[in-house]
């Protein structure tokens, strides 16, 4: 009878260790689900964030032409960076979106034309912004020889004129710092400077 006792005893301890085992295991089973599942809802979260930011960059984009630099900052401000940098980077540029050449081109375009800007300012303003030496080169020749000396006279015609007025000393001091803020070359600006007096002579 003992022996029978001590059996049932020894029998019920190791169907309890057994259900303090199972206990355990069922318990780290469903902590690891919710790990899962959090880390899954988390992911989810930031996967929404990123499409959410990525389409404010293609509005950023689409209103006018950016570089990788300007996107980079932009980013940076609305407080993303590393990989979610990268990826939203990534699709502008698979989308087209962001383009370095397009902007180089546009770029050069747009402040030659309207500011009247020279190559000397154009090159320092495209090199600031981090754009390849290929895509400067590329986007200068958006700007012809003829096109450039004939409105780099206009420029200084313009300045000229303004400042009439004023003693011969005065009115090329004008020419020259207008020009020169707006990165023309010495020569070219020289060259006009003594146009314009030899023409007032």
């Amino acid at each position: 009878m003992q022996k029978w006792l001590d059996l049932v005893k020894m029998d019920q301890t190791l169907l309890q260790q057994q259900l303090d085992l199972q206990e355990q295991l069922l318990k780290r089973t469903i902590l690891l689900l919710l790990v899962i599942m959090v880390g899954r809802i988390g992911t989810l979260e930031q996967h929404r964030e990123i499409l959410g930011f990525q389409k404010k960059l293609e509005n950023y984009c689409t209103y006018q032409e950016r570089c990788h630099t300007e996107v980079k900052q932009k980013l940076k401000e609305l407080g993303i960076y590393g990989n979610p940098m990268n990826t939203i980077i990534s699709h502008l540029i698979e989308q087209n979106y962001l383009n370095e050449t397009r902007f180089a081109e546009h770029f050069v375009r747009g402040k030659f034309n309207i500011k009247k800007w020279g190559k000397k300012k154009l090159l320092r303003e495209l090199k600031q912004r981090n754009i390849s030496d290929w895509n400067i080169k590329n986007a200068m020749k958006e700007i012809s020889d003829t096109n450039y000396w004939e409105s780099g006279q206009a420029l200084a015609e313009k300045f000229w004129k303004s400042n009439e007025n004023r003693p011969l000393a005065v009115q090329k001091k004008k020419v020259w710092n207008a020009m020169q803020y707006r990165g023309w070359e010495t020569e070219l600006i020289m060259e006009n400077i003594l146009r314009l007096e030899h023409q007032k002579e």
